[in-house]
């Protein structure tokens, strides 16, 4: 009984306990999913609650990656500076924070999304390649002890993530590799080793040390001379040595010889001993080049009495006349009479002074054996080359071409457009250009040379200058096959395009064809009308004629041909206008077969035109035909029904 009091009650008072249901449980629930889809992670969770939602929010549920950044502001620091993985993914996917850091999953959700992975992560991404050896797990760099931006550090102490985050590190070996070599070398490892391995050092050099090996030092051990460093732990030795024998040879002779042992030794063996050829004479005479061939009773005879002189001529026959000096040694030297050591210095003090590649040339190419019999002809020598040879170019190259510019004015020699530093590339340039008869703008600006200086069938192998046709149509094919040849030739190419991008139609006036552009069609891209279509050519370009300029060439008949029944031909514009289809602001029933008058204008359209599905499933508001002659057509007949009454 007590129970079915209670049930009384409720039901008595059910009207009050239904609102507050619904004003104090249902609503709440609502809203607070609404606004929070999802508690945040545990890196987020400060910033739960409703006041806080336009940290991070815009606009309902968008997320502003701007607001993002007021707190990241490493990261933001390394956008603006293009660097790392954030700065390098462009401006569009570094907005969209969301993309891969996703929230409202969870206070241990990870709010980093890898998408294959975090072992999969394609590491050059970020700048920095990971090659062999490096190729480990990713914490085994990314981690606390490792970090040395300072404000990397402060940063994420702040927050107590120093083992999550992956920013601070940096690219130097020392950073996360002990130095074994204690300061001994240079803190650039790459000069010796790789991410193979730390060993061996392949890359490197002991000729790029202060002592180079040679002979039999190139086939001993390091270890032979480099001893480990005391403390130094596993591969560590030294490398700062002493570079006198003694350092690491024995002296077998007690002393009592010259330290300085390459007098008589070298690093071939230790035997046989032989004598250092410096000690010849050293100040006077001292045997060098092909002199430390010979024989000593070449020059000194057989029993050593003959006198030798210093002077070259004492001993070689000159094949120079007497107008060259008689020190051999301006020109040559001991090691080979035809490789001469006149320097390309030297030869700036002549009348030809070297410059650019001149002076990579062999002397032989200039100095030539024709030359040399010419010389013997006028009593000279191949080197005196007449000043009227090199006072232009010519003599000695070919005119590239063709004598193009044989006719240009006094001073425009080869050098106004070419140096000696190499024929290519050429000094002529955009300003010069701008004095000839066709100076270059807009997209023209940017052409490569090359792509209208170029050799073709006609030219004869040579690069043509001039052009008879400087028009557009001497350089680029007509895409539109003549059809506008008339605007082309009244005002040329220029009169739709310009040259700082044709494939924007700048000065183009659609007033001037037969179809007007009003209303709705001013706001249609030119490419939905003009569309690309494939030439005959392969070329992919717009039609614009023929295009059709009634409606129907364009749009689709949504009235399935009603108005063209009967013999008639209802144009789309009599009813409808360009500013707004879906208003036939043109139609006046008083035209149709049916006039509306008393009641029958208050009634609406569709109560008449009713919609009715075609057998091709598509969907259509009739209009004609419509019974209409008769009243019961449309309306029940009310005297019908008292009289069967």
């Amino acid at each position: 009984m007590q129970c079915f009091g209670i049930h009384r009650f409720l039901w008595k008072y059910r009207l009050p306990w239904l609102v507050g249901l619904f004003f104090f449980v249902l609503i709440p629930l609502a809203l607070a999913q609404l606004f929070s889809p999802g508690k945040l992670s545990k890196a987020h969770k400060h910033l739960e609650g409703l006041s806080n939602c336009k940290k991070c929010h815009i606009g309902g549920r968008e997320v502003d990656s701007k607001r993002c950044l007021k707190c990241h502001t490493l990261l933001k620091v390394r956008i603006a500076k293009k660097l790392g993985y954030h700065g390098r993914m462009g401006r569009r996917k570094v907005m969209k924070c969301e993309s891969c850091h996703v929230e409202h999953k969870g206070r241990f959700f990870a709010v980093v999304f890898w998408p294959k992975g975090m072992r999969k992560f394609v590491h050059w991404q970020t700048g920095y390649w990971l090659k062999h050896k490096h190729r480990v797990d990713c914490r085994k760099c990314h981690k606390p002890s490792f970090i040395r931006d300072l404000k990397v550090k402060s940063h994420h102490r702040k927050w107590k993530s120093l083992r999550k985050t992956f920013l601070g590190l940096s690219n130097n070996c020392q950073s996360c590799h002990k130095d074994p070599h204690q300061k001994q070398v240079s803190n650039n490892c790459k000069k010796c080793h790789s991410e193979k391995g730390f060993k061996p050092a392949h890359r490197f050099d002991h000729s790029k040390t202060r002592f180079t090996l040679h002979n039999k030092h190139a086939k001993i051990a390091c270890a032979k001379c480099h001893k480990p460093l005391p403390g130094g732990g596993k591969g560590a030795l030294r490398f700062k040595l002493s570079r006198t024998c003694k350092s690491c040879h024995r002296d077998s002779h007690a002393g009592k010889m010259t330290t300085n042992c390459v007098r008589c030794h070298n690093d071939g063996g230790w035997k046989p001993a032989t004598l250092d050829l410096a000690t010849h004479a050293p100040n006077r005479f001292p045997l060098t080049g092909a002199h430390r061939k010979q024989r000593c009773a070449a020059c000194h005879g057989r029993d050593q009495s003959k006198n030798i002189r210093r002077a070259c001529v004492s001993c070689h026959k000159t094949p120079h006349p007497s107008s060259f000096s008689r020190r051999c040694q301006t020109c040559h030297n001991t090691t080979s009479f035809l490789k001469s050591k006149f320097s390309r210095n030297q030869h700036d003090k002549t009348r030809f002074p070297l410059r650019g590649q001149h002076r990579k040339i062999l002397c032989a190419k200039c100095h030539t054996p024709a030359m040399k019999a010419a010389a013997k002809r006028r009593g000279g020598s191949r080197f005196q080359i007449p000043r009227n040879r090199f006072a232009s170019c010519t003599p000695c190259h070919k005119d590239e071409h063709d004598g193009q510019f044989k006719n240009r004015k006094a001073g425009s020699a080869c050098t106004s457009c070419h140096k000696e530093e190499g024929f290519k590339p050429s000094q002529f340039g955009i300003q010069a250009h701008a004095k000839t008869k066709y100076p270059l703008h807009g997209a023209h600006l940017a052409v490569p040379c090359s792509s209208c200086h170029k050799k073709s069938a006609g030219s004869k192998g040579v690069v043509p200058y001039r052009f008879a046709d400087q028009t557009c149509k001497g350089c680029h094919k007509d895409p539109h096959k003549g059809r506008f040849n008339a605007v082309i030739k009244k005002k040329g190419c220029k009169g739709c395009h310009n040259d700082k991008d044709w494939a924007q139609v700048h000065d183009f006036r659609h007033e001037l064809t037969r179809f007007l552009l009003t209303g709705k069609h001013r706001d249609v891209a030119c490419t939905k009308c003009h569309r690309m279509k494939r030439r005959s050519n392969g070329r992919v370009l717009p039609l614009y004629k023929p295009r059709p300029t009634d409606c129907a060439g364009c749009h689709k008949d949504i009235h399935y041909g009603q108005f063209a029944k009967g013999g008639t031909k209802a144009k789309c514009q009599t009813c409808h206008t360009t500013k707004a289809w879906a208003k036939a602001v043109g139609f006046k029933h008083s035209r149709a077969r049916f006039q509306l008058t008393g009641a029958h204008k208050k009634v609406a359209c569709e109560k008449c035109h009713t919609k009715r599905r075609l057998p091709n499933q598509e969907e259509v508001t009739l209009y004609r035909p419509i019974k209409h002659k008769r009243c019961v057509n449309c309306h029940q007949s009310f005297h019908n029904q008292k009289r069967r009454r």
